[in-house]
């Protein structure tokens, strides 16, 4: 049974992949058509559609690549820029990168265990683009989906053997038997349907983890999640 599911999500995730890898170029045609149509002569009504068509093909093809992107994470290609990181300091940029989008909510934000000097840091060997995706997404989909006015923290440990990082909120949580499935690509919890996004943040995050041999967990707490 477990192997029929297994076969069936492999069927999916090829299909979805044959139809970004198809649709994507003609897509970005369209795009630059429209561009290439807007003047200093349009009306404002005229400008407003095409920008919000141009943005709308933009969302569209970032979740084509995206898609892309998951599968070869998941057929585990090691990008070429793998080297020893500080995921401290990483950890730091998300934290400068995410803090405006929780100032726009009026929501807390806050970072513990930068302080650790760079000597008694762990280090690990990754590519640092994609470690600094993953942590994002966990704490851009905190922001997202707490409350205005909620409370979201980031938090990085020294392990024996290892990093440690936690994000907690204190949002609405997912319930516990939605908790696996938001890993997996296109699902979204129905309370999450009228927020922007495609089902693709998490499962990114969880190839990123398992391409380094990492563990990831989600946990329900009384108000929110880690």
């Amino acid at each position: 049974m477990l192997d029929e599911i297994d076969s069936l999500i492999d069927s999916v995730s090829e299909v979805t992949d044959n139809i970004a890898h198809d649709l994507r170029t003609p897509l970005s045609r369209l795009r630059i058509k429209v561009e290439e149509n807007i003047t200093e002569n349009d009306s404002e009504q005229d400008s407003q559609w095409k920008h919000a068509l141009l943005d709308e093909f933009d969302s569209v093809i970032d979740t084509f690549n995206s898609m892309l992107e998951l599968t070869r994470i998941e057929k585990g290609v090691m990008p070429e820029t793998t080297k020893e990181i500080d995921v401290f300091s990483l950890c730091h940029d998300v934290y400068e990168l995410a803090k405006p989008l929780a100032d726009a909510k009026e929501q807390g934000l806050e970072f513990i265990g930068g302080e650790l000097p760079e000597s008694d840091r762990n280090y690990i060997t990754a590519d640092g683009n994609l470690v600094f995706r993953a942590i994002f997404n966990i704490v851009e989909n905190a922001v997202n989906y707490t409350q205005e006015g909620g409370e979201i923290s980031l938090q990085i440990q020294n392990l024996n053997a290892g990093i440690k990082i936690i994000v907690k909120d204190n949002g609405p949580g997912i319930p516990a038997n939605e908790q696996e499935a938001v890993f997996q690509r296109l699902y979204r919890v129905d309370e999450s349907r009228h927020t922007k996004g495609f089902g693709l943040g998490l499962p990114i995050v969880k190839a990123i983890v398992k391409l380094y041999n990492g563990k990831l967990k989600l946990n329900s707490l009384d108000k929110g999640l880690s």
